[in-house]
């Protein structure tokens, strides 16, 4: 894996070390100094470096999930299962490949491939998780402790041919 950076003069930025806790902090850089702060928080691991700056607050995500909710709830649809990138980014303020199960009555789960810790730094949403394929949801929700409801709303409009076939 390699680190994804996104440089700017200054920056607030989320760095993530295997076993430890993200730490954040605004720091002066350019494009010759970057590496000895790399290699400074480097240590043992790999470091993954993110800018932190364009998150969407939590507040707006909150805001936004909530209102899917009230329509979910309005049409008996018990939850939603959000696949496209636009909606990722709406609903949960990143646009890797992933699944966002948001239920009506339950804390959203965002469902990543790739960078659990990019992520971690990019939305604001509590429970995200590692997912190794699509056919691993229903057991996913399951180890979660996630109830699936009879009816869930999905993107059809935008739904890849091979998901809905299989």
């Amino acid at each position: 894996r390699n680190p994804i950076l996104i440089l700017k003069k200054s920056a607030k930025i989320t760095w993530f070390v295997a076993g430890k806790q993200p730490k954040t902090a605004l720091i002066n850089f350019s494009l010759d100094s970057f590496p000895k702060i790399f290699n400074f928080r480097s240590g043992k691991g790999n470091v993954y470096v993110y800018s932190t700056d364009n998150n969407t607050p939590q507040s707006e995500i909150d805001q936004r999930i909530e209102k899917l909710r009230n329509q979910l709830e309005e049409n008996n649809i018990g939850a939603a299962l959000l696949v496209q990138r636009a909606d990722l980014l709406y609903f949960a303020g990143s646009v890797q490949e992933a699944h966002l199960y948001i239920p009506v009555d339950e804390e959203p789960v965002l469902m990543i491939f790739r960078s659990l810790d990019r992520a971690i730094a990019e939305s604001s949403l509590r429970r995200i998780v590692p997912l190794a394929s699509p056919k691993a949801v229903p057991d996913l929700l399951d180890q979660y402790g996630y109830k699936v409801p009879p009816v869930i709303g999905m993107e059809l409009d935008v739904l890849p041919t091979n998901l809905y076939f299989s």
